[in-house]
């Protein structure tokens, strides 16, 4: 199957997931890093939530339950935890566990053929039970809430138009969204006067629903075109930045721009913290406050500033969500590679360690920032250099004599599967950063956590337009792998990993990072080398 016919998956799954998870591979425990100077978090959770809602399924396409997904929002992205599910051909079995509180969840079912996977969301109450089914590619709920499901069904096949996209006006781009958040609004209006029995928290989360995701697209202006026609957004300050370089726009005025946005109204409510446009639209929001030309988006100051800002508007368990993403978002972007950056974070990561230590999802996603805080400047050792990988051919080799093969100062150490739809779209993009990663002497070593050999193979040759099959490899043994446990992240006892997952290694043996920014955001990649 060509990837050409992927492009809306990629693009659908990059824009909800941003990684791929496996949380089933059993890993060894062998330690990988000795040296700790920030522990790790311990979950304690606070109480024990028993609640769960049923899915039955059917279907007319198995295919469609083969890679079932249903993603909910209790963490700090969307997570697939908590969900217990049997697939068995056309029909399905689902039960969505420790659901505490009436939520939206999201649903992808994938298609054959090279379609566009099936996306849909609906309204959850603990103690549901819903029936879905999928015939002709299009998605029905039923149910005792029935009226709770559809909704976002009905909007997707009666709102006409889209949002905007931005083409040098902020003003003009903010009308063209105002005007289809007002269709949405309305749609939703006449589907509750047509459905009464809808509950007051329906109402209240799905009106949130649109309203964030309006807001979101204000501060992610729709800029930039992808392969499959469709337009994605880039943070507020990126595209002020460059105007303002370009000499396209003097000033901009976001008090102006986000003048129906009042902080405290909108974004100081605790009760939508598993709303997941809301949850992404506030970290997106307090991040755009600071957005000037003069300070680069994710800097010191703006750390400091997004810090402070948190603290002082946000309490309890909002607060602790805002901090847990500054603290992410700003890793991502590289702030921990100067040693300033690196001790404002793991000096917030221990003020709020027991807050964090009540939500499982917020303790991995730290404890992932942790482990590359601690992994910063290790050495490999000589047992981890001697782990042998596979080649293409079929060959073993070990790690240091692929390196030795390679006179680059710096290796590239992409790990990466051929199920995640993310790691695909960065090498699709390697035309992009190649120039700036031989400039900068440095090498791509592809190492894939593939254990179905002729997957990895049909990938690795399709992919031949965007890399060289001679610097792909993956793990002997995967699950017996020290390597996989220090590229991954995954110290002595976490088996679950997200990817993609870049290591970017100096010197064929000092680790510099085994979190780095992804290439494609080459100038926060190259931060590292600094």
């Amino acid at each position: 199957m060509s990837f050409k016919n992927h492009h809306y998956l990629i693009a659908l799954i990059i824009l909800l997931c941003a990684s791929c998870k496996n949380s089933n591979k059993n890993l060894a425990e062998s330690a990988s890093l000795e040296e700790v100077t920030i522990p790790t978090l311990q979950n304690k959770p606070i109480d024990t939530i028993n609640a769960k809602a049923i899915l039955i399924g059917k279907t007319d396409a198995p295919y469609n339950f083969k890679y079932f997904n249903l993603l909910v929002h209790t963490g700090l992205f969307n997570e697939v935890s908590n969900i217990q599910q049997e697939n068995h051909g056309d029909s399905l079995y689902v039960e969505i566990q420790k659901l505490s509180k009436p939520q939206i969840i999201d649903l992808i079912a994938f298609e054959e053929g090279g379609l566009p996977p099936l996306f849909s969301r609906f309204f959850i109450t603990p103690g549901d039970s819903i029936f879905m089914e999928i015939k002709n590619h299009k998605i029905s709920f039923s149910g005792k809430n029935a009226a709770h499901y559809n909704f976002f069904q009905q909007l997707e096949e009666t709102a006409t138009g889209n949002w905007g996209v931005f083409k040098g006006d902020f003003d003009q781009y903010k009308n063209d969204n105002t005007k289809f958040y007002n269709q949405k609004k309305k749609i939703l209006e006449n589907y509750i006067k047509a459905h009464p029995e809808v509950s007051k928290d329906f109402k209240q989360q799905t009106y949130a629903a649109l309203k964030y995701e309006y807001l979101l697209h204000l501060i992610s202006p729709r800029d930039h075109q992808l392969s499959n026609g469709t337009y994605q957004g880039s943070d507020l300050d990126e595209v002020i930045n460059k105007m303002q370089f370009d000499g396209e726009v003097a000033m901009f005025d976001a008090k102006e721009y986000f003048d129906t946005i009042n902080f405290e109204d909108d974004f100081n409510r605790p009760e939508l913290l598993y709303n997941d446009c809301f949850k992404r639209t506030l970290p997106k929001y307090i991040h755009s406050i600071f957005a000037n030309a003069e300070v680069p988006g994710y800097s010191i100051d703006n750390f400091i500033n997004e810090r402070d800002f948190i603290k002082s508007n946000l309490d309890n368990d909002l607060e602790s969500f805002a901090i847990a993403r500054l603290i992410y978002n700003y890793h991502e972007a590289g702030l921990a590679f100067g040693q300033k950056g690196k001790t404002l974070i793991e000096e917030l990561i221990n003020d709020y360690r027991e807050e964090f230590s009540k939500n499982e999802d917020y303790v991995s996603k730290i404890n992932e920032i942790i482990f590359d805080l601690n992994s910063m400047d290790f050495k490999l050792s000589e047992q981890l250099l001697d782990e042998k990988l596979i080649n293409i051919k079929g060959d073993s080799i070990k790690l240091k004599d692929i390196f030795k093969n390679d006179p680059s100062k710096f290796k590239l150490i992409d790990n990466w599967a051929s199920w995640c739809a993310p790691c695909i779209a960065e090498m699709q993009k390697s035309d992009e950063y190649n120039p700036m990663l031989k400039e900068n002497d440095i090498s791509t070593v592809y190492i894939s956590v593939d254990e179905d050999l002729e997957k990895w193979e049909e990938t690795v040759n399709q992919l031949d337009s965007y890399t060289n099959k001679e610097q792909h490899y993956r793990f002997a043994d995967f699950k017996k792998s020290n390597l996989a446990r220090v590229f991954l992240q995954l110290g002595k006892t976490k088996n679950r990993y997200s990817i993609p997952k870049y290591t970017v290694i100096k010197n064929d043996s000092i680790i510099l990072s085994t979190n780095s920014p992804r290439p494609s955001k080459q100038e926060e990649f190259l931060s590292l080398l600094d």
